[in-house]
């Protein structure tokens, strides 16, 4: 019995003694394989996550490819990157052949969702990933531009839309776009038949999907601070007063009389007893939104300190001296 029980305890210590090499580790070994670990997260991650935080930054480490630039002639390649970068950057194509094949045939993929959009099938929301886009235009704006000139009227509307309810593509804009060149360009383009800033002005004023739906106000309600920041930047470089700039969140339509069109007013709480000759394009949720972030320091603009209020009786007072009327 004694013999019995001698074994059972030498049995429990060699199953302790396993246990304790499987289980306890080095602590300077544990340190090392989490920091591994977190790495390998974050690099597989940079390219993929959907975070408004990654809006699309280039860079060639993160790419497993050599550039197009760098393969010899006779790869299988090389001229398929060529003509992609040829089609997809136009005149800025030698910047594009510096970049990873890899991230060129991506690149291509994208440009080709985006040449022609339907709207019900919401074709930028569901096909092109909004980081690959960041760093499409990290490189240059030219796919965007050459985009711009090839879309209907209505693919133009899908665009600016989906800039106003994704805030990582607006904070790709914001980021990469400093001069404002995409956005400006689209805003001409709705109004084409107009000449000069009244272009942008139209542009601006118009109801994307459905009425009062501006660009503005779809932002607003997507809760998209970057976008209101890409506009108020635009409307910076087209205005050097503040009447001019505040004009823009005051467009306006003129009614014939204060009974004509009544229930046309989109923010008019009764539609019954909406009585101003006046409709407002964006309305007090733009006004009150781009209010809060002025507070909050969005705007550099020195035209606008932090107590500045934006409302109803301001754009009356604007529009006693600015045209503020659209016609839509």
């Amino acid at each position: 019995m004694i013999q019995v029980l001698k074994k059972i305890s030498g049995l429990l210590l060699l199953l302790l003694a396993v246990c304790l090499l499987l289980y306890c580790e080095d602590p300077e070994q544990i340190a090392r394989d989490r920091s591994t670990r977190i790495t390998q997260r974050d690099r597989s991650t940079v390219r993929t996550t959907e975070s408004d935080d990654y809006y699309g930054i280039y860079r060639f480490s993160d790419y497993e490819r050599d550039s197009c630039d760098d393969l010899e002639e006779d790869d299988r390649d090389y001229e398929q990157c060529l003509r992609i970068c040829d089609t997809v950057y136009g005149k800025k194509a030698k910047e594009c052949e510096k970049l990873p094949v890899d991230l060129i045939f991506k690149i291509e993929k994208l440009y080709n969702n985006m040449l022609r959009l339907r709207a019900e099938e919401n074709q930028l929301d569901n096909r092109v990933n909004t980081f690959d886009f960041g760093v499409m235009i990290d490189v240059d704006l030219e796919p965007v531009l050459l985009l711009l000139n090839s879309w209907s009227d209505r693919e133009l509307k899908e665009f600016i839309i989906w800039v106003a309810i994704t805030p990582s593509v607006a904070l790709a804009l914001e980021n990469h776009d400093t001069d404002s060149f995409i956005l400006k360009e689209a805003f001409k383009k709705l109004g084409d038949a107009l000449s000069g800033n009244a272009r942008i002005e139209y542009g601006l004023g118009q109801s994307l999907r459905g009425y009062g739906d501006t660009f503005w106000a779809i932002a607003e309600n997507n809760r998209n601070d970057a976008a209101f920041v890409i506009a108020h930047d635009l409307i910076m470089d087209i205005c050097s007063t503040k009447n001019c700039k505040l004009k823009l969140y005051c467009l306006r339509e003129e009614f014939e009389s204060a009974f004509t069109r009544q229930n046309r007013c989109h923010y008019a709480k009764d539609r019954r007893s909406f009585r101003s000759k006046n409709c407002y394009i964006h309305g007090p949720n733009v006004w009150a939104y781009w209010e809060n972030l002025n507070q909050n320091d969005q705007f550099d603009d020195s035209h606008f300190p932090k107590d500045t209020k934006l409302n109803e009786e301001v754009c009356d007072s604007v529009c006693q001296t600015e045209v503020c009327t659209i016609n839509n």
